[in-house]
């Protein structure tokens, strides 16, 4: 048990802060507008609906229970429209308290972007070439939160953001490519953009045909082809995605990746499917020894030899501690 102290004031109370947290339950401060909305989210991004709730108007708290250890993103907002001011925060249950945790409020920054497309090209639906915008903290599999259609004529909503910094991600089925980004003068394709205020520059990116080819063939130990294996083209960094692209080899053990953009990427076949978002940073681990790096270039054709392998997982270990 806990004694909650007053929630500090700014911009009219709205800010919150996690006043303690035991597990499986914790408290968050909470200012009381009548339409405010809670929604918690799993590690990857999952809707958890589990959980439990109560508001306490007295102490401008939030207690929240039934929740086991692990990392949570609480989404807050006054409304369901898009203006509607709104906050996120990640953070990790543990069996310790957590303190000093500020989730604050604020108005949507919204986002002007222009998109140059290579002449010609139209995208093949309405939703195969998609932009997403990752706020630092927020999972990958967030897609839903910052992900937008390019239209024909390169044309994206504007979009209503948090405060905070941003990378760019292009998604979809095209054979595309993000050649360049820039916010005013800065060029951002790298590192990302930083937003707050009220911008004045646009968002320019040009897209590219992604003419790169990787090709080849997986064997087993005994130099066999094999069929049906799930061949994983990876590509790393701080913040990128490990799968750019899955593909299955055929009854010949051949597989074979088109428009693939330029840069550098490993490849590696598994004997059992994993699907792209569960393929992380421990399971590369686990088969990078098997892996092949290559770097590819515009119009490059790369053909590979890869041995299948299986992703092992440690057994986990359940222990029942007595109440």
């Amino acid at each position: 048990m806990f004694h909650p102290t007053k929630t500090p004031e700014s911009r009219g109370g709205l800010l919150h802060r996690f006043m303690s947290c035991w597990v499986p339950s914790c408290s968050i401060g909470a200012s009381p507008e009548s339409k405010r909305r809670f929604g918690l989210f799993g590690e990857y991004g999952q809707l958890l609906t589990g959980w439990e709730q109560e508001y306490d108007h007295g102490s401008r708290t939030l207690s929240v229970t039934r929740l086991a250890p692990g990392s949570y993103e609480l989404d807050t907002a006054t409304g369901i429209y898009p203006t509607d001011l709104t906050a996120r925060m990640r953070f990790t249950v543990t069996d310790r308290n957590i303190e000093g945790m500020v989730l604050t409020l604020q108005e949507p920054v919204v986002l002007h972007i222009t998109v140059h497309l290579p002449n010609g090209f139209r995208p093949s639906t309405g939703y195969s070439l998609l932009l997403r915008l990752q706020r630092d903290g927020e999972a990958m599999d967030d897609i839903d939160k910052s992900v937008w259609p390019i239209t024909t004529g390169g044309q994206v909503p504007h979009a209503a953001l948090q405060p905070g910094h941003y990378k760019l991600f292009l998604f979809g089925e095209d054979a595309l490519y993000m050649k360049s980004a820039r916010f005013g003068q800065e060029d951002v394709l790298a590192q990302g953009l930083t937003l707050e205020g009220t911008p004045t520059d646009a968002l320019v990116l040009t897209l590219e045909r992604a003419t790169g080819e990787v090709q080849g063939s997986v064997y087993n130990s005994f130099a066999a082809h094999i069929s049906g294996a799930d061949v994983k083209l990876i590509s790393h960094g701080e913040d990128s995605r490990y799968v750019v692209r899955s593909t299955s080899s055929n009854r010949n053990g051949d597989f074979d990746f088109t428009g693939v953009p330029p840069g550098g990427y490993d490849v590696v076949a598994l004997s059992e499917a994993v699907r792209d978002w569960e393929f992380g940073p421990n399971e590369w681990a686990a088969v990078k020894a098997f892996a092949k790096h290559l770097e590819v270039g515009n119009s490059t054709l790369s053909t590979l030899e890869l041995h299948a392998t299986a992703v092992a997982y440690n057994a986990l270990q359940c222990i029942a501690a007595r109440p």
